[in-house]
């Protein structure tokens, strides 16, 4: 294999001796005065009495909103002022992370995610880090904005197993957050109880050679409460352990394509609380054996249906991403013709993380994959009764193919209307390691890729000014994007592969916005799954309700809505179960609570 098709995948096969890997196998509308939550009284007196102009249809507010000046991208064209303040110090989030085996071992090498949640029931949002080994993780909680302290003992988290990743969604609907943990023979769900977290002992047992990594909650048979879905990597067996004698010791124990990969979990929840995996019978196709890294669970052909969507590594050696659509029976099953998953050459990426969003402002769900270094991420543009189509060079996403590129987020930074970019980086293989493999790379260390939207017509790359946050180079993995202070800027953590995690607030936003706190049905208490859609004057924005996205981690449960005029918006909720809810008027630049 030539040096330049090495660098097409993950999978760095360093040829240099390593034990071969094995074969993978192959509605009834709810009533207007039931929208805003009772206990949300601000909310509820922002609520104007005027009604909302008349707003055009989809493909009208999608060229109207094109037409519009993009304020943020105009800003970073002519200004040297810093996108983004690094807090992490000031915060209290300024601690080490050391690797668990000296940095030797796939898992090592791999890991690091972080997942937003209300772990405490007061203030700010709080963050926590899965990390190895065992008892490594650690949970930061914060009364006040900024400010946070490291309470994994006080809130009962010691106990966290050999940790990757992360997922925080309400699994028991109690109202509260809880946290699925996974990583190396970890797949651990964990309760929030008054006073902390506890461990349930309703997950089917894991062996402790499978390396598990990003998950995602959804309602996946319609029975009205959350399932799970659990990326499973590949099998550290020792009878494929690679022999030192014969290659790069670090390199082998740390190349994919030294181990068999695992199965992926579709994880149904029955009425008793617990979890059985039904992939063989409700998605067939994500049952079988891939070195899958994430998995999400949205709407993407924009039926009601939610789908999943499989990020598979080895991407450009056979191993493509897969989108099974749901289908009219409840199963899920291959869908290649929506156009997902393969790039116009047939190939597909080496995906390391995934992010969905509506870029054009077509009202399509629109996909971002991430991949190894000179594979440029992949952009996948979604059109009305089309294929989608695979963009990424043509959009700029090429701009940035020298780093390697973790998790990723979609997310409306400059509050103007349109989703821009955000790519946690950092290299997987060290600079020595090439070398011996007679192979050239980046650094370990590789400060984070921030793409501005023109205006739904493609993607610049920022050069950010040496005061920006995002300047500073980070050996990082998963990334969160999450409104730290509650100043409606959306802000990004990045968490560490090793040495510190990064903390960026947003300096620079300068339209204005709309944050919709969904409080969804008894099963389902977040409202996962539903999809918003905000209206003005100017046009109209959706967003899908996610838990599972990015890298190993979940971002902030609230949605974030950038508005380029503060006139009052209208507001629908389609709810995964088929109700609507509207609500006429909202003012903006605030949070709205709506209730199912």
């Amino acid at each position: 294999m030539s040096g330049g098709g090495l660098f097409a995948c993950l999978a760095f096969a360093l040829t240099v001796g390593c034990a071969g890997a094995a074969a993978p196998d192959a509605a009834s509308d709810a009533s207007p005065s039931d929208a805003l939550d009772a206990a949300s009284d601000a909310a509820s007196d922002a609520a104007r009495d005027a009604s909302v102009p008349d707003v055009p249809d989809a493909a009208d507010a999608a060229s109207d909103a094109g037409d519009q000046d993009a304020t943020g991208a105009d800003a970073a064209a002519t200004s040297e002022e810093p996108w983004f303040e690094d807090v992490t110090e000031r915060a209290g989030l300024g601690f080490e992370r050391v690797a668990a085996e000296g940095w030797a071992s796939l898992p090592d090498r791999m890991g690091g995610g972080v997942c937003v949640l209300d772990a405490d029931g007061e203030g700010p949002f709080d963050l926590f880090f899965a990390m190895r080994p065992a008892g490594g993780s650690r949970l930061f909680a914060a009364s006040t904005p900024l400010a946070y302290e490291d309470r994994t003992d006080a809130l009962g988290l010691r106990g966290v197993g050999d940790a990757l990743g992360c997922l925080a969604f309400d699994a028991d609907a109690d109202g509260d957050d809880d946290l699925l943990v996974t990583g190396l023979g970890t797949l651990e769900l964990w309760l929030q109880q008054e006073g902390g977290f506890a461990r349930a002992d309703v997950l089917p047992s894991v062996d402790a050679r499978t390396l598990r990594m990003s998950a995602a909650a959804a309602d996946l048979d319609d029975d009205g409460d959350l399932d799970l879905l659990v990326a499973g990597f590949v099998e550290l067996h020792p009878d494929f352990a690679p022999d030192p004698d014969t290659c790069v010791a670090e390199a082998c124990a740390a190349n994919i394509a030294t181990w068999p990969p695992a199965r992926n979990l579709l994880l149904l929840r029955d009425e008793a609380g617990r979890y059985h995996d039904a992939a063989e019978t409700l998605a067939p196709a994500l049952a079988v054996a891939e070195p899958t890294l994430v998995v999400t669970a949205t709407d993407l052909d924009d039926d009601g249906h939610v789908d999943i969507f499989v990020g598979n590594d080895l991407g450009r050696t056979g191993v493509p991403d897969r989108v099974l659509r749901h289908d009219a029976d409840g199963v899920y099953r291959d869908a290649p013709s929506l156009g997902l998953g393969r790039k116009g050459s047939g190939l597909s990426t080496c995906t390391m993380g995934v992010a969905h969003g509506d870029l054009d402002g077509n009202g399509r769900t629109d996909t971002l994959t991430t991949s190894f270094e000179r594979d440029p991420s992949a952009l996948y543009l979604c059109f009305a009764d089309e294929p989608c189509e695979e963009r990424g060079e043509a959009w700029g996403m090429g701009e940035a193919e020298g780093s390697f590129r973790w998790g990723a987020a979609l997310a409306d930074f400059d509050a103007d209307g349109w989703l821009d970019v955000i790519e946690s980086t950092g290299h997987l293989v060290t600079e020595g390691e090439l070398a011996a493999a007679g192979l050239s790379g980046g650094p370990l260390a590789q400060r984070p890729n921030f793409y501005i939207n023109e205006a739904g017509t493609g993607m610049r790359l920022l050069s950010p000014a040496a005061t920006d946050g995002l300047s500073q180079s980070h050996q990082t993995r998963g990334l969160a994007v999450v409104d730290l202070d509650d100043d409606g800027r959306l802000d990004v953590v990045l968490a560490p592969n090793q040495g510190r995690p990064a903390a960026l607030r947003n300096l620079r936003s300068s339209g204005h916005w709309l944050r919709v706190r969904l409080v969804g049905a008894a099963l389902n208490s977040g409202g996962i799954g539903a999809t918003v859609t905000v209206e003005t004057a100017a046009g109209r924005w959706r967003r899908q309700k996610r838990a599972g996205e990015g890298y190993l981690g979940s971002f902030d449960p609230r949605l974030h809505f950038g508005l380029p005029t503060d006139a009052p918006a209208r507001v629908r909720v389609d709810w995964p179960d088929g109700a609507t809810t509207t609500v006429p008027s909202v003012a903006v630049d605030r949070e709205v609570s709506i209730r199912r």
